[in-house]
């Protein structure tokens, strides 16, 4: 990794601290390993700081033929059932409830993720309807830790995001199943059992002596809104915990990306869309710009329309720039990194 220092007016949202940046008195306004992001940006010009440190990443491009699952399906099931048997410990108020054993494995999914050389999200083809409530759990602290990773967070609030992220819906178990599982619209009394979740879930937390307090604000704050719109507080950006919103964001992503009862999931790009519509009103900016690191615009395999009339299968990734392919064409490969006059128009109907 090198350093550059660059001008704050200069700054982007894509930037990365890489000293801590001190106010007049000594207190630290900016963190090594902190995604910049626009408030940040501006708060380094009210004190008037004039340039930053930041990381520059090496740009040694590679190509990829295969894109590695977060974690293995082995590591995925050992969650699954971890997950599950929390819940269900809590469901019957247990006194076997052990909760080491769930902090043992985020610490060792942490470990997974950080000796990885790329770390991408694909659109796993898990069958999430039976068991949508584990299967999410654990999908969300997975995607939570990734996006810790990206923002160069330390292994222990890595491993706290993921412990956040399996634990985040535990008060749904407060939530009467016909409820939860129901296919049409809530009427209001409904929705606001389904709002309560977020706090019956700190609430329970709450009674482990040694669980980490950061947990059980990810369980409370996991549905506010950087505007304040969200549940159960209406807190606004400033007032959550940043683990929190982190975890917002890979909630979301998990529950537009999975298939429901009620519908079936979206593209990648579509809710990519949605959220990028919301950064800065409805979810952290730091969270949102670490999920554009992580997610793969073109899938492998995937069909795609070119500008040029062309038409293709996305073959490898770009590690520098995972929007740009390349992409076999009837008589070859094109490489879109190369290729700079020709880009993806669209994809064929369900990429």
């Amino acid at each position: 990794m090198r350093i550059k220092e660059i001008a704050v007016e200069s700054l982007q949202s894509s930037m990365v601290a890489a000293k801590d940046v001190l106010d007049p008195n000594g207190r630290v306004l900016l963190a090594a390993g902190r995604l910049i992001t626009p408030d940040l940006r501006l708060a380094l010009q009210r004190y008037g700081i004039a340039k930053v440190y930041v990381q520059q990443q090496g740009r040694e491009n590679q190509r990829l033929a295969r894109v590695e699952p977060l974690v293995s399906g082995a590591a995925r099931i050992r969650l699954m059932r971890k997950v599950r048997r929390v819940f269900r410990a809590f469901a019957a108020e247990s006194s076997e409830l052990d909760m080491k054993q769930l902090q043992e494995l985020s610490y060792a999914v942490a470990d997974e993720l950080v000796r990885r050389s790329h770390l991408l999200l694909v659109l796993d083809d898990l069958s999430y309807v039976t068991n949508y409530l584990y299967a999410h759990s654990v999908q969300v602290g997975l995607i939570s830790m990734a996006l810790g990773l990206a923002l160069g967070l330390s292994r222990q609030e890595m491993a706290i995001l993921g412990m956040g992220g399996f634990l985040h819906d535990l008060g749904k178990l407060t939530v009467p199943v016909h409820v939860l599982n129901k296919e049409g619209k809530f009427n209001r009394e409904e929705f606001l059992q389904i709002q309560e979740h977020a706090a019956a879930g700190y609430r329970l937390l709450r009674k482990e002596q040694d669980l980490d307090t950061r947990v059980m604000l990810i369980a409370l704050q996991h549905h506010e809104r950087y505007d304040g719109s969200g549940y159960p507080w209406a807190i606004t950006g400033g007032n959550m915990h940043r683990l929190a919103a982190i975890v917002a964001v890979a909630d979301v992503y998990d529950a537009l990306t999975t298939d429901r009862i009620y519908r079936k999931r979206l593209s990648i790009r579509e809710a990519m869309a949605i959220i990028g519509s919301g950064e800065g009103r409805l979810f952290a900016p730091e969270a949102v710009q670490a999920l554009k690191k992580l997610v793969i615009p073109y899938g492998l395999g995937e069909t795609v329309n070119l500008s040029d009339g062309r038409r293709g299968v996305v073959a490898m990734l770009n590690s520098t720039n995972w929007a740009l392919p390349v992409v076999r064409i009837a008589d070859g490969w094109l490489d879109l990194l190369e290729e700079t006059q020709v880009r993806i128009v669209h994809t064929e109907p369900g990429g």
